[in-house]
């Protein structure tokens, strides 16, 4: 079979199903909602501190240094941790970094609404943020594995 032609009657369905076959089960589903509330409230995150870096200063160097924070743990960290996560329970390391991911919005929220933010406070909960989801994402990836099923 031509990877251009196009596909059979008889895979699609048979795709179809291998792709929402984990939803068939409960806590597969109850996972998977949220997951996606956890990446709304994440992504909406990232683009709040972007915006509010961008009407603090001006420039794009902050915006950089900000964004760099948040993403660059990721990159160098998250092979490391991922390796260390099956010595943890990891349902309970999931909702540990899931707490802490909100602790930090409260205080991002916090800081902003009472005005005391400030471009180094910033990029450190950038920081912070980008650590918890170096560890977050391995776990992530691995706990859906184990829900799923191989």
């Amino acid at each position: 079979m031509s990877l251009l032609a196009p596909p059979s009657r008889r895979s699609i369905p048979t795709a179809l199903r291998h792709t929402v076959g984990p939803l068939r089960a409960r806590s597969f589903r109850r996972w998977f909602l949220s997951q996606v509330l956890s990446g709304s409230g994440a992504a909406t995150q990232a683009v709040g501190q972007a915006w509010l870096v961008v009407q603090m200063h001006r420039g794009g160097l902050a915006l950089a240094l900000v964004s760099g924070a948040m993403f660059v743990p990721s990159l160098l960290f998250a092979a490391p941790l991922g390796a260390l996560i099956d010595r943890f329970d990891l349902r309970r390391f999931l909702i540990g970094t899931q707490l802490a991911q909100a602790c930090i919005a409260a205080l991002l929220a916090a800081l902003t609404a009472l005005g005391f933010v400030a471009i180094w406070e910033l990029a450190i909960l950038a920081l912070a943020t980008g650590i918890v989801m170096a560890a977050d994402a391995p776990g992530r990836q691995v706990y859906a594995i184990r829900l799923a099923g191989d």
